[in-house]
C-alpha cells in the first residue's frame, strides 16, 4: 500500500515539474517576442522622430533662406526634408 502511495506521489510531483517546466518555457517565448515587438516599435520611433527633426530643420532653414520665397508661394503648406534614408515631406 505505502509503494503504490509512493508511486502516486512520485507521479503527481513530476507531471507538476513537466507543467511548470512547460509554462516557464511558455513565458520565455512570450518574453522573447514582446522584446522583438518594443525593438520594432522602438526602430520605427525613432524613423519618425529624425523625420520629425529633418522637417523641423527644413521650417527653420525655409523660413531664413531669401532662396526660399517662391518655393514658399509655390507650396505654402509643405516642408521637404532630406534625410539619410531620402526626401519626406511634411505637410504644416
Amino acid at each position: 500500500m505505502e509503494k503504490k502511495d509512493l508511486a502516486s506521489k512520485y507521479e503527481q510531483v513530476k507531471a507538476l515539474a513537466e507543467s511548470s517546466e512547460l509554462m516557464h518555457k511558455h513565458d520565455s517565448t512570450m518574453n522573447k517576442s514582446a522584446l522583438t515587438e518594443s525593438k520594432k516599435r522602438e526602430e520605427s520611433l525613432k524613423k519618425t522622430v529624425s523625420i520629425k527633426d529633418a522637417c523641423i530643420a527644413s521650417v527653420s532653414l525655409r523660413n531664413s533662406s531669401p532662396l526660399a520665397k517662391p518655393y514658399m508661394l509655390a507650396f505654402p503648406n509643405i516642408y521637404f526634408a532630406h534625410t539619410s534614408r531620402g526626401i519626406f515631406y511634411c505637410l504644416l
